[in-house]
């Protein structure tokens, strides 16, 4: 399953991203969040984002989640 998100272009222009890098971003942020939230947890996390739980928890507290 896949779900799409679209944002309008200046919202990359705004934020000084490219599109990809904000893309990743997005991706960590919410799945910090959910784990936050108790949702989910770090092994579901680091597995959609294709890493351990070692970076997965480094990538969130990159993005202070």
């Amino acid at each position: 399953m896949s779900i799409n998100v679209t944002f309008p272009e200046e919202l990359l222009i705004a934020a000084r991203e490219e599109k990809e890098t904000f893309s990743r971003k997005v991706i960590i942020y919410t799945l910090g969040h959910l784990y936050q939230e108790g949702k989910i947890s770090a092994g579901i996390g680091a597995q959609v984002l294709g890493c351990d739980k070692y970076t997965f928890y480094t990538q969130i507290g990159r993005a202070h989640v």
